[in-house]
């Protein structure tokens, strides 16, 4: 015994010491090439691409340029239709000059605006172009739009939506906007911006659905346009207006590739993505480049995707690459990618990269949005592990966890972790002067290898860097198992130590130890990921204290209780049947084979029926240890030998080893150490709702 004991300390202290020296990461050297990104650039934002506005033929060039480099690759496709996700949506085309005039009644010219100058023309869910010739009226009278008896019909009303009366009504601008248009007949709505910008702004909204027959023409306006066109209307002046727009429905593509982990098509997904459209062409003809907005994204997605398909080793988790269309005009290839599910939303980390241009003191923005009142902060947590990449690779950033602007937004309203990075800070973005010579390729190549690093460090599954964190925190209980050792077996044939020796090998102290060094190691593990879900740390930043021990171990046996009452019921039978049966081939069979028979058939009872009520989409929420796709298989059978393990020690300790004992020892061993470590998860209250309606967990 006392040899068998010091051939297995051995590899065990190896192990320690292995995990110990391996858990540290070093810098990682960039493959990010700066020329690819700028010819790709370059291309992207040629007059060729005509803008890339979905439904355009620039636009489909974009997809056939971004589809042929991923062929090129090798690259794999995602989607059953190739690397393309084919959707419905709404693009629009300029059929000439805007006007805006102002017109005497008899229709003699007074003065004119010139649009991007003067004047902008919005593009939302109402505004649809036409033409307009009638008079103005200034709404002052919060009345006059709750009223509802057509008082504007065949007008163009001049409003101010910041004016004190018009917020008293707590309407939005929209909801005035539809009174306006639906009671009060008007025809063009003219409003004070006060933030007023040439650049150009597109959302078309509901258009994106339904492209209704009619519609008012709806202008932004300066405070010194507004300012004159109230003296105009008080002079009793018309306006003579024409938007030469149209809107039609379009089909158009989202683009995808995958390079699959090593339990493709299961397991998490890492997706990396931007958009691909832009603003097209300007009434006049001019090409809106999109350089920042977001050609550059574009651009460092094919020069990741180049590098990372040459890796030989796959990563653990799949790696997407999504290039979403029509962000410009209502995000529709985003809430494609939400309704067809492309990924279990419970396991996807979406990080979208927005306006990659910075003016070199800028420094990068990584953002989330967490809800102040939320009880995980999953979100949070990933924003301070994409900055501890950056701290590796010197790069200068700032965290906000309270950003809920662009398109990464709505995958967090849908429930989903996502963050973005982004500089936002290039103001060509949304103007023609957005080129590519106006993007610091450096920046760009910057959150490449951010990227690069992120993803090769969190895209594997780094089972020394996992457990390291768990033996430094318990390492106390190491050294007091080694003092066991030592003192059981290191000193039994010392002289003077005779009571001592009496004592260890009269009590099971080695396997009460082992016991004891389970549960503290599960419910350490157990506590760094709860204090790093609820506080959004790194688990190397968790503080553990007895007194959070002394609770998890509480909640586990809240949690432990239900967990063995289902497999009680669910399970008595079959596995009381297997006790019987192997007690009674006890006496026939030789002791290694029935151990061996007597461990197999527990382990397939007892998983049968545990993987009734666990689901991997939920996994999610698990210590990162727990939650590989299929580790459910190896951790409870580790679990089964550490039972064996304890169970043999403990006869070997107590000089009993009847069959019967020992059998029920291991099964009860088994049965708690297995409930113990995975009950705070399979029957976490989130679980518990979702899987009652078949429903998904909103991060």
């Amino acid at each position: 015994m006392k040899k068998v004991c010091l051939k297995l300390a051995m590899p065990l202290l190896f192990f320690i010491v292995l995990t110990t020296v391996f858990s540290s990461g070093q810098p990682m050297k960039t493959s990010i090439n700066e020329s690819n990104i700028k010819s790709h650039l370059d291309s992207l934002t040629s007059p060729e691409y005509e803008g890339r506005l979905i439904g355009t033929k620039g636009n489909e060039k974009v997809l056939a340029y971004i589809e042929d480099h991923f062929k090129d690759m090798g690259l794999r496709s995602f989607t059953s239709e190739g690397y393309r996700q084919e959707f419905k949506a709404v693009n629009f085309t300029w059929n000439g000059v805007p006007k805006f005039n102002v017109i005497e009644s008899d229709g003699k010219f007074v003065d004119a605006y010139e649009e991007q100058k003067n004047f902008m023309f919005i593009m939302d869910n109402m505004s649809m172009g036409g033409s307009f010739k009638g008079r103005m009226n200034h709404i002052t009278d919060p009345k006059e739009i709750t009223q509802g008896d057509e008082q504007f019909k065949d007008q163009a009303v001049l409003i101010d939506y910041e004016d004190n009366p018009m917020k008293k009504l707590r309407l939005s601008d929209e909801e005035i906007d539809h009174r306006l248009y639906y009671l009060g007949k008007a025809k063009v709505i003219i409003y004070l911006d006060h933030n007023f910008t040439t650049k150009r702004k597109v959302h078309l909204g509901d258009k994106n659905t339904m492209i209704p027959a009619n519609g008012l023409i709806k202008i932004g306006v300066p405070k010194n346009t507004y300012k004159a066109l109230l003296d105009y209307t008080n002079r009793g002046y018309h306006l003579d207006i024409h938007i030469p727009i149209t809107f039609q429905e379009i089909l158009s593509s989202n683009i995808y590739n995958v390079l699959p982990g090593k339990n493709y098509p299961n397991g998490d997904y890492l997706v990396i993505a931007t958009s691909i459209d832009g603003l097209g062409l300007n009434w006049d003809g001019k090409v809106y480049p999109g350089a920042a907005d977001n050609g550059a994204s574009i651009s460092l997605i094919l020069e990741l995707a180049r590098i990372l398909s040459t890796t030989e080793k796959p990563l653990d988790s799949n790696l997407l690459f999504a290039g979403f269309n029509g962000k410009h005009t209502g995000s529709m290839g985003v809430e494609q990618y939400l309704r067809d599910s492309m990924t279990f939303p419970e396991k996807a980390e979406i990080i979208y990269l927005d306006h990659l241009s910075s003016d070199g003191d800028t420094p990068l923005k990584i953002a989330t949005f967490v809800k102040p009142r939320t009880e995980r902060k999953t979100a949070n947590k990933i924003l301070h592990q994409l900055a501890t990449t950056a701290d590796g690779q010197n790069i200068s950033y700032e965290l906000d966890d309270g950003y809920l602007q662009g398109e990464y937004a709505l995958f967090r309203n849908f429930g989903m972790i996502a963050s973005t990075l982004t500089y936002d800070c290039n103001e060509n973005i949304g103007t023609v002067l957005d080129t590519s010579d106006s993007i610091n390729l450096s920046k760009v190549a910057e959150v490449g290898a951010l990227l690069e690093a992120y993803i090769t460090e969190y895209g594997q599954f780094n089972l020394f860097s996992e457990i390291s964190q768990v033996l430094k925190s318990i390492g106390w209980l190491i050294v007091v198992g080694i003092v066991l050792f030592i003192l059981k077996y290191g000193l039994s044939d010392k002289k003077g130590f005779e009571k001592l020796n009496s004592w260890f090998d009269s009590n099971p102290v080695m396997s009460s130890y082992l016991l004891i060094l389970f549960f503290i190691s599960i419910l350490t593990m157990q506590i760094q990921h709860s204090i790093s879900e609820t506080a959004g740390i790194l688990l190397k930043d968790t503080i553990i204290t007895w007194g959070s021990i002394v609770e998890m171990f509480a909640h586990n046996i809240f949690t432990t209780l239900p967990m063995l009452a289902y497999l009680g019921m669910v399970t008595v039978i079959p596995i009381g049947l297997v006790f019987i049966v192997f007690m009674y081939l006890s006496k026939k069979l030789n002791k290694n084979v029935y151990v061996l028979l007597l461990s197999f058939s527990t382990y397939i009872v007892f998983m049968k029926f545990f993987n009734e009520f666990y689901d991997d989409r939920y996994t999610v929420i698990y210590p990162k240890l727990l939650s590989p796709y299929g580790s459910q298989y190896v951790i409870i059978f580790l679990i089964l030998l550490f039972s064996l393990l304890v169970t043999w020690m403990f006869s070997k300790e107590t000089h009993k080893i009847s069959h019967l004992r020992t059998t029920v020892l291991f099964l009860f061993l088994f049965i708690i150490l297995t409930t113990f470590t995975y009950s705070p998860y399979v029957f976490a209250k989130e679980v518990v709702n979702a899987r009652s309606v078949n429903g998904r967990l909103k991060l």
